[in-house]
């Protein structure tokens, strides 16, 4: 659930989760067979790690924050966070 301030408009869809983490996590797969099924809702956790292996693409849990957003929601903030940082890999060369 998104909460949104009705006076700034200020968002936060972040997620805290109140229990431990299980030892051994839970695998979930989603196949897309069209542009529709990036619309899907997902609840990222702290922990979650996103892989997409046809194109050898990993998401670490170390990168995003628990929240709840759509699968496009999720691939965007990587986008816009490897973006962001292109220059400093670029002087790493």
């Amino acid at each position: 659930m998104t909460l949104i301030c009705p006076d700034c408009s200020f968002r936060n869809s972040e997620v805290s989760f109140g229990g431990t983490i299980q030892e051994r996590g839970e695998r979930i797969t989603l196949a897309f067979t069209s542009e529709e099924d990036l619309n899907r809702q997902v609840v990222k956790s702290d922990s979650a790690t996103i892989l997409i292996p046809s194109i050898e693409f990993e998401i670490p849990s170390t990168t995003q924050r628990g929240k709840i957003s759509t699968v496009e929601g999720v691939l965007k903030t990587a986008i816009e966070s490897m973006e962001q940082s292109q220059p400093d890999r670029l002087r790493l060369g």
